[in-house]
């Protein structure tokens, strides 16, 4: 008896929840939206459940359509891992490959590293993703992304994935120059710091729980999504934090961020390299060894 559930109507379950409505999952398909109201109202029917609610404008999943997205976002990555692996059974090169980078990290180096690729294979398509903390690692895991530049330290659990020492990131503890914390004439500790704003920059994880990295009041806080807006955030005044060094020394030097000491906290991180295990290809194994080599 034929499967009731096709990748077909997963695509559109998943463009429906992540964008909120048919009309925009429609968009996002290029379908028309009589298209996308027909493989749902297909898919409800030949399961026998109700897998959207209105909820105002948008569309909202029931408890059954959560459980369906979930297992079904597990197949349409294995489909898509397979097709993948018969291209490469081809020719032994990927048709893409998905490059995650963590906020953190200047793209100037990968992109350095990607003219160079253009030139031994400019025919594979290449995306890159923007994470945060352990956004990458999680990406990783659920095969959404095939390289993660920038990892933070690996954990025990993660034994399906490999690490390689990429590069160290030194923090500073930066402040708009008119910030009251600039009056103290000592160095400063982590109850200094926790009485102000803290600029936070969310974590990119969507299937485990959020981290974060030297944030020391839960209630006082300012959330960006990237690097480039925390430290935008912080020459505005809107709150502090710590900061990339390598990022703001041209706002150190014209005066626009003051650095402050700050004492018991760990203020340089180990960033690294990781793929999964399994993966294989020509493309994702000539940038692991160009980025672990620069100079090769």
């Amino acid at each position: 008896m034929p499967s009731p559930i096709s990748l077909e109507g997963l695509q559109v379950l998943a463009a429906i929840a992540e964008r909120g409505s048919f009309s925009a999952a429609a968009e996002h398909l290029y379908r028309v939206p009589s298209a996308i109201t027909y493989n749902v109202k297909k898919l409800e029917q030949d399961l026998g459940v109700k897998l959207f609610v209105k909820q105002g404008r948008r569309a909202v999943l029931t408890a059954a359509g959560e459980v369906l997205l979930t297992q079904g976002r597990q197949l349409l990555a294995e489909a898509e891992r397979i097709a993948e692996l018969t291209r490469q059974a081809d020719s032994g090169w990927e048709s893409s490959l998905r490059i995650g980078i963590d906020t953190v990290v200047n793209p100037a180096k990968l992109f350095d590293v990607i003219k160079v690729f253009y030139q031994v294979n400019p025919t594979i398509k290449i995306t890159i993703y923007e994470e945060v903390l352990s956004g990458g690692v999680d990406a990783l895991l659920h095969q959404r992304l095939d390289l993660m530049i920038g990892a933070s330290q690996m954990k025990a659990e993660q034994k399906t994935l490999s690490f390689a020492p990429f590069a160290t990131v030194n923090w500073v503890f930066a402040v708009h120059p008119e910030h009251v914390l600039t009056d103290i004439n000592r160095v400063l500790n982590k109850a200094d710091i926790a009485a102000y704003r803290s600029v936070v920059v969310r974590d990119s994880a969507i299937d485990q729980a959020p981290q974060t990295s030297r944030v020391y009041s839960d209630n006082l806080q300012f959330s960006v999504a990237s690097m480039q807006q925390k430290i935008a955030a912080q020459v505005a005044g809107l709150g502090v934090g710590f900061l990339p060094q390598s990022l703001i020394e041209e706002y150190l030097h014209q005066g626009k961020l003051v650095s402050l000491p700050v004492e018991g906290i760990s203020q340089q991180d180990e960033l690294y390299l990781a793929w999964r295990k399994n993966a294989s290809g020509k493309a994702l194994a000539w940038f692991i060894e160009a980025l672990k080599n620069p100079h090769s």
